[in-house]
């Protein structure tokens, strides 16, 4: 049956994930519908990201425009920084888009996505991660870290699962981010 649910959740959409659990023995489970199955779009976003390197060497410049701006602006996300840094390395390797530390000595790990789906569902595991990162890296207790998904669109299901595991999801209108940034992108990739 394990084997069944690994060919199945490979690639697959969530109807027939779910179908796949619903064959696997209940034994092991209390209740099966606490389960949460988030939709693989690991694949996607990766081959989205190889192709946004490929041709623009990293990341976006809308995602730099917005990274930076919550930087300059971290009031946009309700918090009161004495501190901010970009692309943060944790002693791991990985690095968060925005650290920001607040008056109350609280750490902040803040993921910074574009937007879509695919990206709101990666930029939440992201959050999570940074932000069980962030007790060791400062040595603050654990309710002293936060993770935070900025992005200019959130879905409702991923805005669900960021509450759900304690991730803020925190939306930035377009209209506040720099516009001639982005009209500056929109000419490059017309060319």
């Amino acid at each position: 049956m394990v084997e069944d649910f690994k060919s199945v959740s490979q690639g697959k959409s969530l109807k027939h994930v779910r179908e796949a659990l619903g064959r696997l023995p209940s034994g092991g489970f209390e209740r099966l519908s606490d389960l949460v199955v988030i939709p693989d779009v690991y694949g996607k976003v990766k081959r989205e990201r190889e192709i946004a390197r490929k041709y623009s060497g990293g990341e976006s410049q809308r995602h730099a425009d917005l990274k930076n701006y919550l930087a300059r602006h971290p009031e946009q996300l309700g918090l009161d920084a004495t501190s901010r840094l970009t692309e943060y390395r944790f002693a791991t390797g990985d690095r968060v888009d925005l650290l920001v530390r607040d008056r109350n000595g609280c750490a902040h790990a803040v993921e910074v996505e574009i937007g879509g789906d695919a990206e709101n569902w990666v930029g939440m595991m992201q959050a999570l991660k940074y932000r069980a990162l962030l007790s060791p890296a400062f040595a603050l207790a654990e309710n002293a870290c936060y993770g935070i998904l900025a992005a200019l669109s959130i879905s409702r299901e991923a805005r669900e699962h960021c509450q759900r595991f304690g991730i803020r999801a925190v939306q930035i209108p377009l209209s506040r981010v720099q516009r001639k940034n982005y009209e500056r992108e929109t000419r490059r990739r017309k060319r």
